[in-house]
């Protein structure tokens, strides 16, 4: 575009996925539509993005001090361009989950200064992973193919001794075609570290510090057809001004979803400045 963009957004993708893995859509739609500079980088162990796949030195090195890498990254980007624009922080599913750790502090780094946590104005998650303690799963979910298998040991031995966190612990599902075409996916499991950096460990108080930190600059997106997430539990107990996309899968609410998000951080941006 040839006006300075509006905005900036570091957008983090799904667990066990990459930024590359359907999350181009959604840049390419906020950039080319709504004139919204959109990063999307891999998280680390995934994608592009160096470590071990599906693991992290810590919990903390990436629900913290990676975000704070990236956010980093863009503020220099920015002054050397000579742009002053908002910086916007979003997610899609585990990155959702990701995000708020890192905006609101979970238990594993709740204590770890964010460095860059006061140049992000807003958050927007998609339908976002909040944790196994949020009980939003469909009540008929032990008749659908689970998305990923959890083993609960490492993680209860981890918390005791520390000692398993480099131990895998959740399983992805995905489809042998899906790992066989995708090299870049994470094959196939997150161990204790990673899971534990993008699964929030107490959703509401997270949700409503958050809300009571930026009010109007929090937004959710959740499709009515998600099959991992039942989205009339996460509006009635954790987000009731979540918008409901019809027609929406979890996976299938990345197509389209860039004409939901740009016209509200336009308005969300311009409200702040009145």
């Amino acid at each position: 575009s040839a006006s300075p963009p509006i905005a900036a957004l570091v957008f983090y993708h799904g667990g066990g996925a990459h930024s590359a893995a359907g999350y181009s859509m959604l840049a390419e739609g906020l950039a080319r539509k709504y004139n919204i500079l959109v990063y999307t980088p891999d998280i680390r162990g995934h994608g592009l993005s160096g470590g071990p796949r599906g693991d992290a030195p810590s919990a903390h090195q990436v629900a913290v001090h990676d975000i704070d890498s990236v956010l980093e990254y863009v503020v220099e980007k920015m002054n050397v361009k000579g742009m002053d624009i908002p910086i916007l922080l979003g997610g899609h599913s585990s990155g959702g989950g990701l995000v708020l750790n890192y905006s609101t502090g979970a238990s594993m780094s709740n204590n770890i200064p964010r460095k860059f946590k006061d140049n992000v104005v807003g958050y927007l998650m998609v339908a976002p992973q909040l944790g196994p303690q949020a009980r939003v799963a469909h009540d008929d979910s032990a008749k659908r193919k689970d998305f990923a298998k959890v083993a609960i040991w490492p993680f209860i031995v981890n918390a005791i001794t520390g000692t398993m966190g480099h131990n895998p612990a959740v399983k992805f599902q995905y489809p042998e075609e899906v790992l066989k075409d995708d090299t870049q996916m994470v094959i196939p499991f997150n161990t204790v570290y990673m899971a534990n950096a993008i699964s929030p460990t107490q959703p509401k108080d997270q949700l409503q510090q958050l809300l009571s930190e930026r009010k109007d600059m929090v937004a959710m997106w959740m499709g009515e057809e998600d099959e991992l997430f039942d989205v009339t539990k996460v509006v009635t107990s954790y987000f009731p001004e979540c918008v409901k996309v019809p027609n929406a899968t979890h996976l299938g609410i990345l197509v389209e979803v860039h004409e939901l998000l740009g016209p509200w951080v336009a308005k969300s941006i311009a409200n702040t400045k009145k």
